[in-house]
């Protein structure tokens, strides 16, 4: 099996680093069964089932999901549950300097043209809200318009450990769930901004989600109606409250044994008042044209 250049270099020690009291946490199944397939299939899709991203996709998310579940009941940490996320989505480093808007790959080339459409399209202060988070942002809001700055955390392994010290730092200080949601809404967002691998950033990130909700005992996972899409332009509010809902939707999901984005069921949240801007520009510049506002 080829080995890949690591995300993160972490001690022994770091198994047990950042441990969060669970002793009020909701016991969460351990298996994959039944409608768990709506963690990874998003519920805009649900109508076409377990396989519409296709059966290796699903074999995949299940298998890794099972493994990011043993994580959580031996209480690794973050750190090395994303490291293991990555051996198990078999990705490597996307470039020694990540970020959107710096590696060369055509990730970062795509969204670097939507984002210039963006900013001539959309009010400044949405633009700001794109990429001011809860925690350390990777990149620096104040050098807009023209582009944000390079962070000065690069290279890319140097900047992950600042994100999840930042994370950390400020989630030992949370008391409120709606805080925690926020500062894991951020932690997605600045990992989305960074795109560290060449590929399955998306699904990367999904399976970090299920372990923290577990690890930081909000919850047992989510069913959101959209993964991916969108969380390059949602503010940290919206994301958060969307996580929110994904939540309240597993839950259903466990109660009922069916998945409830099933039916009539559809995603409360109203669209962005920049939706028309937001699709032309994001249509315009990515390879997935038709698939919504995501890049990857």
């Amino acid at each position: 099996m080829q080995r890949w250049p690591i995300l993160f270099m972490v001690p022994a020690q770091a198994l047990l680093f950042h441990q969060v009291d669970q002793s009020q946490a909701p016991a969460c199944p351990m298996d994959s069964a039944g409608p768990s397939w709506g963690i990874w299939i998003d519920g805009k899709n649900a109508s076409e089932g377990e396989q519409a991203y296709g059966a290796a996709y699903s074999k995949l998310m299940r298998r890794a999901l099972l493994e990011v579940y043993r994580m959580q009941q031996k209480h690794v940490s973050t750190e090395v549950a994303a490291m293991r996320v990555q051996h198990l989505l078999h990705m490597p480093f996307l470039d020694k300097f990540g970020g959107l808007f710096d590696t060369k790959k055509a990730p970062g080339r795509n969204f670097r043209r939507a984002f210039e459409c963006i900013q001539r399209e959309v009010p400044q202060q949405f633009v700001t809200s794109m990429l001011q988070t809860d925690i350390d942002d990777v990149y620096d809001v104040t050098c807009l318009p023209s582009k944000p700055c390079r962070s000065p955390l690069l290279p890319l392994r140097h900047t992950l450990e600042q994100v999840f010290k930042s994370y950390h730092s400020k989630m030992a200080k949370a008391k409120l769930e709606d805080e925690k949601l926020r500062l894991l809404a951020s932690l997605l967002k600045n990992l989305a901004l960074l795109h560290p691998l060449p590929d399955r950033n998306g699904r990367s990130r999904l399976l970090l989600l299920q372990f923290e909700l577990r690890r930081l005992g909000l919850a047992c996972g989510t069913m959101l109606f959209n993964n991916n899409n969108n969380i390059y332009v949602d503010s940290v509010s919206v994301l958060a409250a969307k996580i929110k809902e994904g939540i309240a939707m597993y839950n259903r999901a466990v109660s009922t044994g069916v998945n409830p984005w099933l039916g009539s069921q559809r995603q409360t949240f109203p669209s962005s008042p920049y939706a028309k801007e937001l699709s032309r520009c994001y249509e315009g510049h990515s390879a997935n044209r038709g698939h919504g506002l995501s890049i990857e």
